[in-house]
């Protein structure tokens, strides 16, 4: 073991861990959940999510639902759909149908529970992680003698290619194999046939992935591989839940309750007789239980009831307190009389001594009064209560009685001939759950391969001291490397390492070089085979070089630009591709937005939000989707803000089973007919996650750019057609010769390139005529029946623009970052009119300060206070770029026209509707 890499590997996930906690990542809004499966002891709700959700498959989550928080665990997230796993108790509470519910994963929980881990293995077991560092130092030795070969069922149908037969042949005879595996080579068939491999050399096999997803998919290619030996016999088996429904419905066996269920039938066989006996019992025992206490509460009610006592005993007191009163009453007046004489006799201090003694008491005896009449009182409610409780214990006395058809004085022997039989019941149920439950260690123990994820091998006890001849890594790039640490410490033999270093790294949130090191880069790297030339130069290395999934020209493209020209297209790959009215026959495209130059929104946080591009992306999607009911549709962006609009406008269209909308981060592993990348940077932007520039600062502490994996993990998504949205000017103007200038000179080239405004003049693509060229459209802004966006300039603006403003009802948000008192004398009297009539106008401006000249300045202050004075709210907001104007949470209206300030120049606005937009501007532009 490598005490020093151990602590740096604590070190990374403490960092990790403040980083996380800093980031104040709140309890996510899930609704319309539904009970939607079960497997084993586990029941699955499927929920749609109020915005993105992220969080690692398998991890430990709270459900908070009617003000009861309950223990969950995350199965799968997809964009805007969220999947968790509770127990039957829990389920009892959510019931099959949950409403509205808050979702929090709390990740920093969950490493910690790793660094744990980490430090008890150190202290208890320092030769666990012996094999673990001769992987990380890149030591290989052979474990088969010379010439001894694997053998694994060749299906002559479809027989492994040179490269996948080469693979596996390194995988099974190497203690180190790395299988490169470019996006549609066939990697999960080649792990299967490894893991044959393996098993027929008795060899036994944990597979291990990030994600349930890509578990889900090995696991499902091994059981249909070994479906007749391993799979059949039950020694095959997914620990945890998988994503995929089809997967334990196809091949239910590699379900672990499925297994021990077919080893025990017989015992569930006589659970489930026995049950049938327990229920009508404990239903009597509960009606017995129930007349008993019936009886026995009427019986008490009477015998307080039959007391009246305390009743009388406060009535007692009551009346000698009162005869005390009028006693001293008389005493007091006769005092005062005295009082009269003695002050003509001068005996003045006695009498007037007797009289305050003689108020005392009268205070002191009418507090007492009080005190009695309160006790008296809940005396009397007591006694009527009781008179109430007695009535209704009769009333179910005489209930019970005639549904038992027994008396209060024959239950008792009931109760007591019956509790022994169902105390013998549940024992037995007990005893057969115990068996049942080892039994359930009993097929894990015997398994010769088990799949399951990184998190749930370090979270569950079920593995805690199982060990593996063979650890096989799915999508080995996107694992952090303490967790493929910890998988290796339980392993003695052998690992296979397969992925692909131009897909996406692990995500890592710290900033310290520490954590970027160990967590933000991949065994790839430690490995010193990240890039296409050491890989092709390493020992270690067996590159998968044919791809079945993608049309040839996005594959052509993915290899000429990241993978050296090294990846070929299988034949049956040239019948991939739809015709589509757009886009005719081209595989890849490029949409340039260059012509309508749109700023970008900056949400706080430093994502950003660009209103065109989501409103093209939205409307390409929903036509290709009509347009061909056959496909999936995949819109994928760097930016979660921007992801989280489209995801919310295409479901708010009834598309969302057939679309799948995401930030690319969470696309990798995934795969659509056709994909949508919207790179969504223009005017406005900061620094764009597709820039591969990195400074100097962030180089020092271990930062890379993702630029080019974000592109190449993009592009490989596509099956049919790959369409990217850009702004291309921008990226010349300010990222020229960056992997992103390449690509899309690349996509020029081989590809269609199309004017935004030739496809889209208003968010709505039109066909092309048999040329190829775009049929031309009559641009008619002017809004009609059933229209919800549309464009206009600066002349047709105003009449639409005041028509939706006068139908106002709540209220209108107005971004103008300046103000000029000839515009805004135009608004006066309809801004007048829509305050009196209740509606809450708010106008966003930049400062009075930050105008640069001295007639702006005082023409602000002007409209301020003029719009002030009719009731108008003027917030002054700093770095205001943005014209937008919001109505009624419905309709959005945003372009490069200052509302309040326009004079006579060359402009354009759009009108887009629908509450999914114009929530998402309010939120990222914080409109309150």
């Amino acid at each position: 073991m490598a005490p020093n890499r151990i602590d740096e590997f604590i070190a990374a996930l403490q960092d990790e861990i403040e980083a996380v906690k800093k980031t104040k990542a709140g309890a996510t809004r899930i609704f319309d959940g539904k009970l939607t499966s079960q497997i084993g002891d586990n029941y699955i709700y499927t929920f749609n999510a109020s915005r993105l959700f992220f969080g690692d498959d398998d991890a430990p989550a709270l459900i908070e639902a009617g003000g009861v928080t309950l223990d969950c665990s995350l199965v799968a997230t997809d964009g805007l759909q969220v999947q968790i796993a509770v127990s039957l108790a829990v389920a009892n509470s959510l019931g099959p149908v949950v409403h509205s519910a808050l979702l929090a994963s709390n990740r920093a929980t969950i490493l910690l529970r790793l660094v744990n881990k980490f430090k008890e293995a150190k202290s208890k077991n320092p030769d666990q992680f012996k094999f673990a560092e001769e992987v990380f130092s890149g030591n290989a030795k052979n474990i088969v003698k010379v010439g001894t070969v694997p053998t694994y069922n060749l299906q002559p149908n479809n027989p492994p290619n040179a490269s996948q037969a080469s693979a596996i042949y390194k995988s099974f005879s190497s203690s180190l194999a790395v299988i490169w595996g470019p996006p549609g080579t066939g990697k999960t068939r080649t792990i299967a046939r490894a893991v044959e491999a393996h098993l027929n050399a008795g060899r036994r096999v944990l597979l291990v992935s990030h994600a349930n997803t890509a578990v889900d998919a090995a696991l499902e290619a091994i059981a249909e591989q070994l479906a007749d030996t391993f799979y059949s016999q039950g020694k095959i088996i997914r620990l945890g839940l998988p994503k995929n429904p089809n997967l334990p419905k196809q091949y239910p066996l590699v379900i672990l309750d499925k297994v021990v269920a077919a080893s025990n039938a017989h015992l569930l066989s006589e659970r489930d007789h026995i049950d049938s006996q327990l229920k009508p019992l404990e239903e009597a025992m509960k009606h017995w239980l129930a007349l008993q206490k019936a009886a026995d509460t009427a019986r008490l009610l009477e015998k307080e009831i039959q007391r009246p006592e305390q009743v009388e005993n406060h009535q007692l007191r009551l009346q000698q307190t009162l005869a005390d009163i009028a006693h001293a009453q008389a005493q007091l007046q006769q005092a005062h009389h005295n009082l009269s004489i003695a002050q003509r006799s001068l005996d003045v201090a006695t009498q007037e001594t007797h009289i305050k003694d003689l108020n005392i008491f009268l205070s002191t005896r009418q507090r007492f009064v009080a005190d009695i009449e309160s006790r008296l009182k809940a005396a009397l409610d007591l006694a009527a209560a009781n008179e109430a409780k007695l009535e209704q214990a009769h009333l179910d006395l005489d209930q019970l009685m005639e549904y038992t058809g027994l008396t209060p004085n024959d239950v008792g022997k009931y109760i007591e001939a019956n509790q022994p039989k169902i105390n013998a019941c549940l024992a037995r149920i007990n005893e057969i759950e115990a068996i049942i439950n080892n039994g359930a260690a009993k097929v894990i123990s015997e398994a010769q391969v088990i799949g399951t994820t990184l998190s749930k091998l370090y979270l569950s006890t079920q593995l805690a001291e199982q060990m593996f001849d063979i650890l096989i890594v799915d999508e080995a790039s996107s694992v952090p490397m303490p967790h493929l640490y910890w998988a290796l410490g339980k392993t003695t033999t052998a690992v296979t390492l397969v992925g692909d270093f131009k897909q996406l790294p692990p995500i890592v949130t710290a900033d310290t070089k520490t954590a970027k090191k160990w967590l933000g880069e991949s065994i790839f790297d430690q490995l010193d085979i990240a890039t296409v030339e050491k890989a092709h130069d390493s020992e270690l290395v067996s590159m998968l070089d044919t791809q079945y999934r993608m049309a040839p020209e996005i594959a052509a493209l993915s290899s000429k630009l990241f993978y050296g020209g090294t990846i070929r297209s299988a034949e049956s790959t040239k019948q991939l591709g739809i015709h589509d009215s757009v886009f005719g026959d081209s595989r890849i495209v490029i949409v340039d937005t260059s012509a309508v130059d749109q700023w970008c929104i900056s949400p706080p946080g430093g994502s950003r939000l660009n209103l065109y591009s989501a409103g093209l992306a939205i409307n390409l999607s929903k036509r290709m989707l009509q347009e061909h009911p056959e496909i999936t549709v995949g819109v994928a962006t760097p930016y979660r803000p921007q992801a989280e609009l489209v995801a919310k406008a295409i479901k708010e269209a009834g598309f969302v089973e057939r679309a799948l909308v995401n930030t690319i981060h969470s696309f990798q592993g995934g795969e659509s007919s056709a994909i949508i990348f919207d790179c969504v940077d223009g005017k406005g932007s900061a620094k764009s996650m597709l820039d591969d520039f990195v400074s100097a600062e962030m180089s020092s502490i271990g930062a890379k750019s993702q630029a080019g994996v974000l592109l190449n993990v993009a592009l490989t998504r596509a099956r049919a057609v790959f369409v990217l949205l850009v702004n291309r000017q921008y990226f010349v103007d300010n990222h020229r010769g960056g992997i992103l200038c390449q690509f899309i000179d690349q996509i020029a080239l081989n590809g269609l390139a199309l004017n935004a405004r030739q496809i889209d003049d208003c968010f709505t693509a039109r066909a092309l005529d048999d040329s190829g060229v775009p049929l031309p459209a009559v641009r008619r802004p002017t809004l009609v029946s059933g229209s919800t966006w549309a464009v206009f300039n600066e002349k047709d603006f105003w009449s639409a623009f005041h028509s939706d403003l006068n139908a106002t009802k709540e209220h209108a948000l107005i971004v103008s970052p300046f103000l000029t008192v000839k515009r805004c004398a135009h608004f006066l009297d309809q801004f007048t009119k829509l305050v009196e009539r209740g509606v809450k106008l708010t106008v966003y401006t930049k400062p009075i300060d930050e105008h640069s000249q001295r007639h702006t300045v005082q023409e602000a202050e002007a409209v301020v206070s003029q719009l002030q004075s009719i009731g108008v709210t003027v917030i002054q907001r700093s770095k205001t770029q943005q014209k937008i104007v919001i109505i009624d949470d419905r309709i959005c209206w945003e372009g490069s026209l200052n509302l309040l300030s326009h004079s006579d120049t060359p402009e354009h606005m759009r009108r887009l509707e629908g509450s999914a937009i114009a929530h998402e501007v309010r939120k990222n532009l914080r409109l309150d």
